[in-house]
């Protein structure tokens, strides 16, 4: 029997190296924040303590705000009117929008334009509101401190060149490109990272906006396109082409998460058993199996007690399993749920409300070129198998760690020191100087 055990190490490993997770964004924010606002202190001419203040003020608040601002709509605002109209926030919208064989409850199907329209809501409010403090309400605010403290120094010695922030100059911006499709725009609502990249295009634009001159506005867009092309493109694309070298120079299989990895140290696949559990989940027909799977989950355990190929997905984040006890879910799911006697309520399920992707389950596991199940078999070391699994999944570990190690860590040199290293050098190149521009009166 499959049993499970706490691996809370290898969740956070999991998360951090999770591509659409907001946790490796928000680890690399914080030490950009302190680079980038320590670059500044440092810049050198008048201002400097102003650049500094600024960049803090305006980095650390982004982050919580951007970080959390979305969360905290949904869960104080979003969720609760949802609920309130008898909608449950934790339905999938890919339910409506991907095609699929997943019999959808009719409880859900009932009312796919409610919530459609609901999530289209939740988009729109989760994406304006943060927009609107980061891009135009902080910067306003700090601008304003700046103007105030360069106000009080000027008063104190009467012999200071003077400088203030100016007023805002008006920037013909337009925000914008292609028009996004309905369906489009409810996929990216369940997405953290690609909605947060739209907050970010929302609020990069406020900042240059808020721009006080020309030479102000050409700093502001560079560090705003370093966050884009290092934080979201380039530190991704070296990640992945390290474990695609990593994958056929030493057949690791980098795309295995540290929950996966952690789960078959423990509990290791025979061969024979792969083989067998190949033709079971290959057998499974698409409009089946999500009751065939919900049917293979003890209810008691949350454990796949005889089909150790669905423990691995589950621990690969491939089957969204619900854990109902001790904390009943909120909502009309909740409802329908405790209509059920007691004695008979499950304490884990199959939750209904998730998108269960069959294909792409198959695909992971199944197909030639990628997957999991034939790398580990076709793994050519010496040794029993048990020795070739353990010696290929401590290489996966280490080469999965170095790709996302260096990801970081190129990300953040350029973000936090080789961007404002930069910026620095084009200003002083351009006006001989190395003043702060927002305090500078004569551009």
């Amino acid at each position: 029997m499959i049993k499970t055990s706490p691996v809370s190490f290898y969740k956070v490993l999991t998360a951090l190296d999770d591509e659409s997770s907001l946790w490796p964004l928000l680890v690399k924010d914080l030490i950009d924040n302190t680079g980038r606002s320590a670059m500044e202190y440092h810049r050198g001419g008048q201002g400097a303590n102003h650049a500094g203040r600024e960049r803090m003020i305006e980095e650390y608040a982004t982050t919580a705000v951007w970080i959390g601002g979305r969360k905290a709509l949904n869960k104080w605002l979003i969720d609760p009117l949802m609920r309130h109209v008898g909608l449950d926030p934790e339905v999938d919208i890919l339910l409506f929008l991907k095609k699929h064989h997943q019999k959808i409850p009719r409880w859900i199907m009932a009312r796919k334009n409610a919530y459609l329209k609901a999530n289209f809501a939740r988009f729109i409010v989760g994406t304006l509101v943060p927009v609107g403090i980061i891009g135009w309400v902080i910067p306003t605010t700090n601008q304003a401190v700046t103007k105030a403290k360069i106000a009080q120094e000027q008063q104190k010695e009467y012999n200071v060149a003077p400088f203030d922030t100016g007023s805002p100059r008006q920037h013909p911006l337009r925000f914008g490109g292609n028009p996004h499709t309905f369906e489009k725009i409810a996929s990216i609502i369940n997405n953290d990272f690609y909605g947060n990249v739209a907050i970010d295009a929302g609020i990069s634009g406020g900042r240059l906006y808020k721009a006080r001159n020309w030479l102000d506005f050409l700093e502001t867009g560079i560090r705003e396109s370093s966050i884009v092309v290092f934080l979201y493109f380039l530190g991704n694309y070296i990640k992945g082409h390290l474990r695609r070298y990593c994958d056929k120079q030493y057949q690791t299989v980098t795309n295995l998460t540290y929950n996966a990895i952690s789960w078959l140290k423990k509990y290791p696949i025979h061969p024979k058993q792969w083989i067998s559990q190949a033709k079971f989940l290959g057998h499974l027909a698409p409009q089946q199996a999500f009751q065939t799977i919900a049917h293979a989950l003890n209810p008691k355990t949350g454990v796949f007690d005889h089909h150790p190929i669905l423990e691995l997905a589950k621990h690969q984040g491939n089957i969204p399993i619900l854990a109902i006890q001790p904390k009943m879910p909120k909502g009309p799911f909740g409802k329908l749920l405790n209509a059920i006697p007691a004695s008979n309520q499950p304490h884990f399920m199959l939750d209904p409300r998730k998108r269960l992707d069959i294909q792409d389950l198959k695909l992971q596991f199944l197909n030639k070129e990628g997957g999991i199940m034939r790398k580990l078999l076709q793994n050519q070391s010496n040794g029993t198998f048990q020795h070739r699994l353990n010696k290929c999944l401590a290489q996966t570990s280490r080469c999965k760690s170095l790709a996302m190690l260096s990801s970081y860590l190129i990300s953040t040199v350029c973000i936090a020191w080789l961007t404002p290293w930069f910026q620095h050098w084009l200003t002083f190149k351009l006006t001989g100087q190395v003043d702060f521009p927002g305090a500078r009166k004569d551009l």
